[in-house]
C-alpha cells in the first residue's frame, strides 16, 4: 500500500542518514590499508571483503547512499591496486625469469608465486559472485597471473640444456596445472603439456 512505500521511503532514509556520518572514517581506515599495503594476496581479500558489505549493507541503503558510495570507490580502488600489485609481480617473473635449479623442481620463487596465487584463488571461490559469472570475473586475474608464470618458466628452460629444459617446463606446468585444477572457475586455462617424444 501506499502508506507501506512511504514508511520504507522513510526508514531508508533515517538509515542513510544514520550512516552517512560513518563514510569518512570508513574511508580513512580503507584508504589507510590500501595505501600501506602491497601484498596481492591482502588487495584482493580486501576488495572481496568489501565487496560482501556493498551487498550486505548496500542492500539496506537507498541508491547513491554516502556509505554504499564509499564502498563502491574503495572497492574500485583496492581492485586497480591489486593488479597494479599483480602485473609488478609477473613483469618481474618474465624480465629476471627463476633460474632452473640443478633438481629441475619449480624454483622456490615460482612456487611461491603459485603458492600467493592459490590464497587468492581460495579467497575468490569463496566469495559471493554467483557460480555462473565466476570465470568471466576471474578471466584478468588468470591472464595477469599464468601467462607470465608459464613464460618465465619458459625462459628459464630455454637457459639449460636441451636434455634439462624440457623436464624443468614440465615440472613448472605440472605444478600450474595442479593449482588450476582446484578451482572450476580456472579450468578453462589448464596449461597444456609439451609432446613428449615417442620412443
Amino acid at each position: 500500500s501506499p502508506s507501506d512505500t512511504d514508511a520504507a521511503a522513510q526508514h531508508d532514509m533515517v538509515l542513510s542518514e544514520v550512516l552517512s556520518g560513518l563514510s569518512g572514517t570508513v574511508e580513512a581506515r580503507l584508504e589507510g590499508v590500501l595505501g600501506g599495503s602491497s601484498s596481492a594476496v591482502t588487495l584482493f581479500k580486501l576488495g572481496n571483503l568489501l565487496l560482501f558489505y556493498l551487498h550486505t549493507i548496500g542492500a539496506l541503503l537507498p541508491d547513491k547512499a554516502p556509505l554504499t558510495a564509499t564502498l563502491q570507490a574503495v572497492h574500485k580502488a583496492s581492485g586497480k591496486r591489486f593488479m597494479a600489485a599483480l602485473g609488478a609481480a609477473a613483469s618481474k617473473l618474465v624480465k629476471h625469469p627463476p633460474p632452473c635449479p640443478p633438481s629441475l623442481a619449480p624454483h622456490a620463487e615460482v612456487s611461491a608465486a603459485l603458492g600467493e596465487l592459490g590464497e587468492i584463488m581460495a579467497s575468490f571461490d569463496a566469495s559471493l559472485i554467483p557460480a555462473r559469472m565466476r570465470q568471466a570475473y576471474f578471466k584478468p586475474v588468470v591472464d595477469e597471473a599464468i601467462e607470465p608464470l608459464i613464460g618465465g618458466c619458459a625462459l628459464a628452460a630455454n637457459s639449460v640444456s636441451a636434455a634439462e629444459g624440457p623436464v624443468y617446463l614440465v615440472n613448472c606446468l605440472l605444478a600450474i596445472q595442479g593449482l588450476v585444477e582446484k578451482f572450476e572457475f580456472c579450468h578453462w586455462r589448464l596449461p597444456p603439456l609439451p609432446a613428449q617424444p615417442s620412443g
